[in-house]
């Protein structure tokens, strides 16, 4: 079996670069609160004894099954709308619920595909879940994130499908299912633009599918307030501004505001010595054109 080398970052509630990182990703607040209540679950079980003898003194077959709590979670939903980022500092705002303990955050390589020969999809899954076992020394606290997880995950039913595809889905569901018999809390974020490619039975594996979407009108207002946060827009200014981004089909992206609108105004004034102004943003956010959506998010 072929080494495979995973990107690691131990996360620490001291990181305050970070908790201020996460802080800062606006607009997706429930997103933010299911995926700490997930994690948080799937790393501490809830001791369930009292609660158990308050409203179920007979028992609950049920409760039994929350230490085997399903470890994956997917984050699914148009391109730019935050879920790498959000991935990204999670570890961080997680270390603080768990007491500071750490948590070690692990990025799936992009070539986890490997050459193509026959087996080699299926042999570095393996690996790469086996790596992360094998961190568990370092602590119990561990997330492993793999992006753009259609790649990998696409279902077997499909006629286009390859062997070497249908293998190294096998080995995903394998390596999950054995994930809960393991000592060391282990989680896993998939991240996807289309959860319509994935194989049935890893959408049967997770513990929840959170949605990212291209932000609403109260979204909107929120991301507006961030940026302009120096600039103290009034209540109309700041109306105008959500109006101008809720009139475009599709709407803005997160990252779109931010790097395609705000940043290029930004090292504008930059460059030229002059402040920030409500003007400049008002007008790029008339000229520039949202970017394309994913065809299986026409709708959001």
């Amino acid at each position: 079996m072929g080494a495979i080398k995973l990107s690691t970052i131990k996360q620490t509630s001291e990181d305050k670069q970070r908790l201020e990182m996460f802080e800062q990703l606006v607009g997706i607040d429930e997103q933010k609160n299911k995926l700490l209540t997930h994690l948080e679950w799937i790393m501490r079980p809830l001791n369930t004894s009292n609660w158990l003898k308050e409203h179920h003194p007979d028992g609950l077959e049920l409760a039994n099954r929350i230490k085997k709590i399903p470890r994956l979670i997917i984050l699914s939903g148009d391109v730019g709308c935050g879920k790498t980022e959000l991935s990204n500092y999670v570890g961080t705002k997680l270390s603080q619920l768990l007491e500071d303990e750490p948590v070690f955050v692990h990025r799936a390589p992009s070539d986890l595909r490997g050459s193509g020969l026959v087996g080699d999809l299926a042999n570095r899954m393996t690996a790469m879940f086996e790596s992360v076992k094998s961190e568990s020394t370092r602590g119990d606290y561990h997330i492993l994130i793999i992006d753009e997880a259609d790649d990998v995950s696409s279902s077997r039913e499909g006629e286009e499908q390859h062997h070497e595809d249908r293998t190294g889905v096998n080995a995903l569901i394998k390596e999950i299912d054995k994930l809960v018999d393991v000592s060391a809390r282990i989680a896993v974020i998939m991240i996807s633009n289309r959860t319509s490619s994935f194989d049935p039975a890893i959408m049967r594996r997770s513990a929840i599918e959170i949605k990212f979407h291209r932000p609403s009108k109260p979204e909107l207002a929120d991301i507006l307030r961030s940026l302009c946060s120096g600039l103290k827009l009034d209540e109309k200014e700041l109306q105008t501004l959500v109006n101008i981004c809720a009139n475009k089909s599709p709407r803005f992206t997160y990252s779109d505001l931010f790097n395609r609108v705000a940043l290029p105004v930004l090292l504008n004034a930059i460059r030229n010595d002059v402040p920030f102004s409500y003007d400049k943003l008002k007008e790029a956010l008339e000229n520039t054109e949202p970017s394309p959506q994913f065809k299986d998010h026409g709708n959001e």
